[in-house]
């Protein structure tokens, strides 16, 4: 199989699945058991929340670990605005937000939250200037995407936070999930307030997630017990915590030479597509390298993944939470503006592992599909 839809899953590490293995073979009991076997799981638990704020050098916040990205999204907009359901307020986000996000903006909203949906312009990079003129007294969050998983921009997040320190009372929200481990960030971790983490993204484990959040912040909403400070009640999964743990620093090693071989590879797949008349290459000057979307002008993206399946080629066509969903991806319509171009459309993603070989025997087949 030649793999690039690294943005839906990686494959896991070897060695974070022996150690999720070993961590369950040996600490497998309660975390707030108050015999010694609870308690060295708890302070296991206590040493995976510190790994992670040490590898990310952060200061006054917390690690809650979650099932994976979408819990955590959930959890950082609800926790946040749960406080105000008896008196909406304005929040706002982006049409090029992760479904996690977008659609509890549109839960929100239906409970009486006044919500500002920021348009991305053709290249699909937010204006700032129009998030700042959003802001109202009223504005109690942000929420917005650092890469996002369609298209790959990447959005000025740093701009975002220089925005929101004027205002304080605001909070900010920002899934990282496609960013993280991948992109050396312009922007300091500890000026957001809310922090979205995958780990399977990371060559970690499905299930295992983190948000990392304010130490001062409230975000209790699902009823239970004491555990993770009752945000997240109910038997810690020890082995995903520590597995968490273990990725995310793995994944802070060698960031910018990891990124230089993608953008390698990125480029060299950019070159020999770029001059085929059949497609449309979805990119700019702000795209994410390990991200290529390729829109056919007329061929279904579905008929070109599954044209690419036979040949043994994996492609994605968007979000993979999304994949079954008769409703199209906001953010290809924005950047088309042709809704019947947006279900042409395939999503490539790369990693350290791709080879010169791979993209080869794929680029050779997007030709043939041009071709026919």
């Amino acid at each position: 199989m030649i793999y690039f839809d690294y943005t839906a899953t990686t494959k896991p590490k070897k060695e974070l699945l022996d150690l999720h293995t070993r961590i369950n073979e040996e600490y497998w009991c309660n975390t707030e058991g108050m015999y010694n076997q609870g308690v060295k799981a708890h302070m296991l638990l206590d040493k995976s929340s510190n790994v992670i704020i040490d590898s990310l050098k952060l200061k006054n916040k917390k690690v809650l670990f979650t099932s994976g990205a979408t819990e955590a999204n959930n959890t950082a907009i609800y926790g946040v605005c749960s406080a105000y359901y008896n008196e909406p307020k304005h929040i706002i986000t982006t049409y090029l937000e992760h479904a996690s996000v977008l659609n509890v903006y549109k839960d929100l909203e239906k409970r009486g939250f006044k919500v500002t949906y920021l348009i991305p312009n053709k290249e699909g990079i937010i204006d700032v200037s129009k998030l700042e003129k959003s802001i109202t007294n009223d504005t109690v969050l942000i929420s917005i995407m650092w890469v996002n998983n369609i298209i790959g921009t990447i959005q000025p997040i740093n701009e975002v936070i220089n925005i929101k320190k004027k205002y304080p009372r605001i909070k900010l929200h920002v899934d990282a999930v496609q960013g993280f481990g991948k992109i050396t960030p312009n922007f300091n971790f500890n000026d957001i307030d809310l922090l979205t983490l995958s780990g399977h993204k990371l060559e970690g484990l499905k299930g295992t997630g983190a948000l990392i959040y304010n130490d001062k912040l409230h975000l209790s909403f699902i009823k239970g017990g004491h555990q993770q400070d009752g945000i997240r009640p109910g038997t810690v999964d020890l082995a995903g915590c520590v597995v968490m743990a273990k990725t995310i620093k793995l994944s802070t090693d060698n960031i910018d030479s990891k990124y230089n071989d993608v953008v390698s590879k990125y480029n060299y797949l950019v070159n020999k597509l770029e001059n085929e008349s059949h497609i449309i290459l979805n990119k700019s000057k702000y795209s994410s390298p390990y991200i290529l979307s390729i829109t056919f002008k007329k061929v279904k993206g579905e008929t070109a993944l599954h044209t690419l399946e036979k040949n043994n080629i994996i492609v994605g066509t968007g979000s993979a939470c999304n994949s079954h969903s008769k409703d199209q991806e906001p953010t290809l319509i924005y950047i088309l503006e042709d809704e019947s171009l947006a279900v042409n459309t395939i999503r490539i993603s790369l990693s350290t592992h791709t080879t010169y070989e791979e993209l080869d025997e794929l680029i050779k087949n997007i030709k043939e599909i041009g071709n026919k």
